[in-house]
């Protein structure tokens, strides 16, 4: 009869009958004296010796104890990482989130399968399993995120790769291409669609029975806010004579878990600080969205007049309930999803994030730099805007966009409109641009029509006049001739 085992060293080979070959090594003995042994099937020869050797060379390095030969299920292990690292260094919402995750997707699909055994093979068919089950893009980037995070703890002191590393999701589905217009209808598009947009802020404008979804919305429309930001505000966060406000905190909902990490009752709603620096930022009060906030604050008073309750005191929600209290995402959300469906808008790519990335789009459509756009949006990363450095300060971004949008878009009265004498900064406050003419004080400003420019140029020419009455006599000739 063949021999079918070989003794390399101090592992194993066999074939089995179904052609492949299965590689058995000894880790030594364990604490109550019988022999560790780890084992593993491949397709070919040659990668069973491979990872003996593979094996023997982490054993050699790092200890045996630095190779996985436990028979705890691969959720077992990373359940129990969720639960006592994950949970105290995120938020309660996203630990909710990561919770969702591993009971819909994670478990039911590793459930029996032991950590050791794990491959990128079984990562690679795990997600192309997702995207069978219609489990969105981001999603699918998320729980990559998630698992990448736990194998980097799982080998951490170890040579061993993480299998997430090789794992590719791909961004887009291959869709035929019936005519050249389906390359314009991507559904990568968040912001609200073009065609629709004068058609929703005319609801806004005639929505009677939610009034205070219209400033909400003029407020993420044209400023980029997230819905949590816009909801946190109080009206001491808005300096209504010079033109600006403040970013600095936003509405979460805290929860409370069992010892499995499953939900306690509905969660509260809390307002907290951004989770990352850059979310706390300045923002310019433009025309059209000062006319607005103008109409909303007199609509409060005579609501306090008639209720006595009050809404417009500077530590008041300027978007609190008709009882004064801090409004939630969950019930905004309701009523919002009403207010689409009254005015037949329900459906056709209008949510409080396409409201976001619609003026993320109009600064890029009218030439303001990535600089300027992850200024005002609050991007965390500087990936988010694509941008490769950093110059300006944050008023400087704001003070740009304010000239870009009021440009734009016009308040419906006209004495709404900001003067001259309005900088959309803080007192004191000198741009990039003005910090050049004091280093250079013959340097000419900038100006923004043709009758500012005039007067410069006089102004300039007197002032060449006294100081240089020779090189002032010659420009005379010149323009003589």
């Amino acid at each position: 009869m063949k021999r079918k085992r070989r003794s390399y060293y101090d592992g194993s080979l066999k074939k089995l009958p179904s052609g492949r070959w299965r590689m058995q090594i000894s880790l030594g003995q364990s604490e109550d004296g019988t022999r560790k042994r780890l084992s593993k099937t491949f397709d070919t020869q040659k990668d069973a010796i491979d990872w003996k050797n593979k094996m023997y060379t982490i054993k050699e390095n790092y200890g045996q104890d630095s190779i996985i030969t436990s028979n705890s299920t691969f959720i077992e292990r990373y359940s129990d990482w969720l639960l006592t690292f994950k949970k105290s260094e995120v938020y309660s919402r996203q630990f909710k989130v990561l919770m969702q995750h591993y009971h819909s997707w994670i478990k039911p699909y590793f459930f029996k399968i032991k950590e050791k055994d794990i491959f990128y093979k079984h990562m690679q068919a795990f997600f192309k399993h997702l995207e069978r089950k219609n489990v969105g893009l981001e999603t699918r980037r998320k729980i990559k995120c998630e698992l990448h995070q736990y194998f980097e703890f799982s080998y951490r002191g170890t040579p061993m790769r993480n299998p997430l590393d090789v794992v590719k999701i791909l961004s887009t589905k291959k869709i035929e291409m019936l005519d050249g217009t389906c390359a314009f209808n991507s559904v990568d598009y968040k912001a609200v669609p073009k065609e629709i947009r004068q058609e929703f802020l005319t609801a806004l404008d005639q929505n009677a029975y939610s009034p205070f979804l219209k400033p909400l919305c003029y407020l993420m429309y044209f400023t980029g806010n997230r819905i949590g930001e816009a909801l946190a505000y109080q009206w001491k966060d808005f300096n209504f004579e010079r033109r600006y406000f403040l970013v600095y905190k936003s509405l979460t909902i805290e929860y409370d878990f069992d010892e499995n990490g499953n939900t306690i009752g509905r969660g509260k709603t809390i307002v907290k600080t951004p989770k990352t620096e850059n979310g706390i930022r300045p923002l310019p009060l433009l025309d059209i969205l000062y006319e607005v906030l103008y109409e909303w604050y007199e609509k409060r008073l005579a609501q306090e007049k008639i209720t006595g309750i009050s809404f417009t005191a500077p530590d008041d929600y300027i978007f609190a309930t008709d009882m004064g209290h801090l409004r939630t995402e969950g019930g905004t959300y309701t009523i919002f999803q009403r207010f689409l469906k009254r005015y037949n808008l329900h459906g056709k790519g209008i949510h409080f994030q396409a409201l976001r990335q619609t003026f993320s789009n109009s600064l890029f459509a009218n030439g303001a730099g990535e600089q300027i756009i992850e200024d005002i949006m609050g991007h965390a990363s500087i990936s988010t805007t694509k941008k490769h450095y950093k110059t300006l300060q944050k008023f400087d971004s704001v003070q740009e966009a304010a000239r870009q949008f009021n440009a734009l878009y016009q308040p419906k009265n006209k004495k709404y409109k900001a003067g001259k004498n309005v900088t959309f900064a803080p007192e004191g406050y000198i741009t990039e641009e003005e910090a050049i003419q004091k280093v250079s004080p013959n340097l000419p400003k900038k100006t923004k029509d043709k009758k500012n420019k005039e007067e410069e140029l006089v102004q300039f020419l007197e002032d060449l006049k006294e100081t240089d009455p020779k090189l002032f006599k010659r420009l005379k000739e010149i323009v003589s001739e």
